[in-house]
């Protein structure tokens, strides 16, 4: 594809970008986009990047908070040095 024809497409994306009115899709497309443009970074496993991701491991957290799925800082610390 020569320069040309690449801009071309651009700008058809941009306009049918500019056509959509909702707000979920929007959201979904600039989501795509990051996530598509970013796959060259060096992501270390379990860190949030987007929005989404810290929302979902909130989410996770409070779950696991509701199962009872947690530690003291006591019994933590306990554990550390027991290694």
């Amino acid at each position: 594809m020569t320069a040309m024809q690449l801009n071309a497409q651009k700008i058809d994306i941009i306009e049918m970008l500019i056509g959509i009115d909702n707000e979920k899709t929007l959201s979904e497309i600039s989501s795509f986009i990051r996530k598509s443009t970013n796959n060259d970074v060096e992501r270390i496993p379990g860190l949030a990047y987007t929005l989404e991701e810290r929302i979902a491991s909130v989410r996770e957290s409070e779950e696991a908070i509701r199962r009872g799925d947690v530690i003291s800082q006591e019994d933590l610390e306990k554990e550390i040095f027991s290694w």
